[in-house]
């Protein structure tokens, strides 16, 4: 197994900023940060289930799992984003991939 740290967020969360205006400031900002929270969070449990399943794959099943170093990730993270998020942007919007690159900015 190939670990390549490509990361489907399986915990997304989308509401219109049409609902979101009908909520009271305060919940407006309750459900962001809420949303914001649990984001975060699923790295965290993401990065412990891997590290399990991993090791039960190698220990359990005799699976070679192979880690890249950091400086490989980054370039491979860096060639998709050259690539891909271009093509990615065709489909979602010039609006939504700057806000893509935005956030992964604010984690580099």
């Amino acid at each position: 197994m190939y670990v390549n740290y490509i990361h489907a967020e399986a915990t997304s969360y989308v509401i219109s900023e049409k609902s979101l205006a009908k909520l009271s400031a305060e919940d407006a900002q309750t459900v962001i940060d809420v949303f914001q929270e649990q984001s975060i969070k699923s790295f965290t449990v993401a990065e412990e289930n891997e590290k399990v399943y991993m090791k039960k794959l190698a220990d359990d099943y005799g699976v070679e799992v192979v880690e890249f170093t950091e400086e490989q990730v980054d370039a491979y993270a860096n060639f998709v984003r050259e690539k891909t998020w271009p093509k990615l942007e065709e489909l979602l919007t010039k609006e939504l991939m700057d806000g893509m690159r935005a956030e992964v900015a604010k984690l580099e």
